[in-house]
C-alpha cells in the first residue's frame, strides 16, 4: 500500500513538472536556470533534464520575442546562478568553470536565449556569461538579454539623471560582457524615482545608438507597462517588448491583468520561477497558511512605498470577519 502510494506520489509530481513547462512555454520562454539545478547542490549532473531528454525526440523550439525581430529558444538560461560566490548577495552562486560547463550543455541542446543582469554578483554573472558565449557560439546566433536597477539613494542625491544612470549601466554590462551590443536591455524593475518619459527617452537613444536590439521590463504592474508603451508610442519611441514577472502555478497574479494585456499586445511573458525552485530549496520562507499569505514581489514592494494593506492580507482580514 506504502508503496503503491509513493508511486502516485511520484507520478503526479512529473505530471505536474511536465504540465508546468508545457503551460510556461505556450504563454511565452521560460526564464529559469533550468540545467543548474543539480550544480546547485554540488552537482548531481543535469539528471531531470536529460530524463526528460531520454524520453522521446528531443527538439527545441524556438518563437520570435513579441513584437521584436529576435528569434529565441522557447527554454531561456537563466544566469543568475552564476558568477563569484564571494561578490555579490549570494553565495551560492558557481564558478566559472561549472557555469561555463552548464552553458555549453546548454547550447548543445539548443538554447539561444540567455538572461543575465549587471546586479547579478557584482557583473561577474555577465561576465561568464560573455566570456563563455565568445568561445562556445557566434554572436548572431544568441540572444542576450541583461538588465539594470533604478538609481540607488545615493545616486539621487548626487544629482545623477536616470538617463545618464540608464546609459551608464548599459555601457557597464557591454564591457562585461564583452559585446558591443545586446539583444534585449531590461528594466529590472519599476522606477518610481525617474519619470516614464526619462525612462523610454534613454532607452530609446540605446536602441538608436545601436546598442540595444530591443528593451524589456521586469517586475512591474500591467498599468505600468501600458503607460510605459503609450510614452514611448507617442513620441515614436522604441516600446517594450517583453515583460519578466513572477508567474508560475503558486504565483498567479500575472493572469489577472497582466496576460490578458500582453496576449492583446503581443507583448513576450518571460516569467522567472515557473517552476518555484525556490519552494524546493532549504533556508527559505515557507508559506504560512497554504497559499493565501504569498505575496508576490510586487505587493512587497507597493506595501513598503505606499504602507498600506496588501491584497492578500485585506482577503483573509474578510475572510476572518465573515467567519
Amino acid at each position: 500500500m506504502f508503496l503503491h502510494m509513493f508511486f502516485l506520489f511520484f507520478l503526479s509530481f512529473f505530471m505536474l513538472f511536465e504540465h508546468t513547462l508545457l503551460f510556461a512555454s505556450s504563454i511565452g520562454q521560460i526564464c529559469i536556470p533550468i540545467l543548474q539545478w543539480k550544480y546547485l547542490r554540488k552537482a548531481r549532473n543535469h539528471v531531470l533534464w536529460e530524463y526528460i531528454i531520454a524520453q522521446g525526440d528531443f527538439f527545441m523550439e524556438y518563437t520570435k520575442l513579441g513584437n521584436s525581430d529576435l528569434k529565441v529558444s522557447r527554454i531561456c538560461m537563466g544566469c543568475m546562478g552564476f558568477g563569484n560566490a564571494k561578490s555579490g548577495i549570494h553565495s551560492w552562486t558557481l564558478d566559472e568553470e561549472h557555469s561555463r560547463a552548464i552553458l555549453k550543455r546548454g547550447l548543445e541542446l539548443g538554447v539561444n536565449f540567455f538572461d543575465t543582469a549587471a546586479g547579478y554578483q557584482s557583473g561577474t554573472s555577465e561576465q561568464y556569461l560573455g566570456r563563455a558565449l565568445n568561445d562556445f557560439a557566434k554572436r548572431d546566433e544568441v540572444v542576450v538579454a541583461t538588465k539594470f536597477f533604478p538609481r540607488s539613494p545615493q545616486e539621487i542625491a548626487d544629482g545623477v539623471s536616470g538617463k545618464d544612470h540608464i546609459l551608464g549601466l548599459l555601457d557597464r554590462s557591454l564591457t562585461n560582457l564583452g559585446m558591443d551590443y545586446v539583444d534585449l536591455y531590461i528594466c529590472h524593475m519599476w522606477d518610481y524615482h525617474t519619470p516614464v518619459e526619462e525612462m523610454m527617452e534613454a532607452l530609446n537613444s540605446a536602441v538608436v545608438a545601436g546598442k540595444v536590439r530591443a528593451i524589456g521590463i521586469s517586475n512591474c504592474f500591467a498599468w505600468q507597462l501600458a503607460k510605459a508603451n503609450y510614452i514611448a508610442d507617442k513620441n515614436g519611441w522604441a516600446k517594450f517588448v517583453s515583460i519578466q514577472g513572477h508567474y508560475n502555478l503558486l504565483f498567479r497574479e500575472e493572469e489577472r491583468e497582466m496576460v490578458p494585456f500582453c496576449k492583446d499586445q503581443n507583448i513576450a511573458l518571460t516569467p522567472y520561477s515557473p517552476l518555484l525552485p525556490a519552494a524546493w530549496q532549504k533556508n527559505r520562507r515557507s508559506f504560512p497558511n497554504g497559499c493565501r499569505k504569498i505575496r508576490t514581489q510586487k505587493e512587497s514592494m507597493m506595501r513598503r512605498k505606499k504602507k498600506t494593506p496588501s491584497l492578500s492580507t485585506a482577503s483573509v482580514n474578510l475572510q476572518r470577519r465573515r467567519g
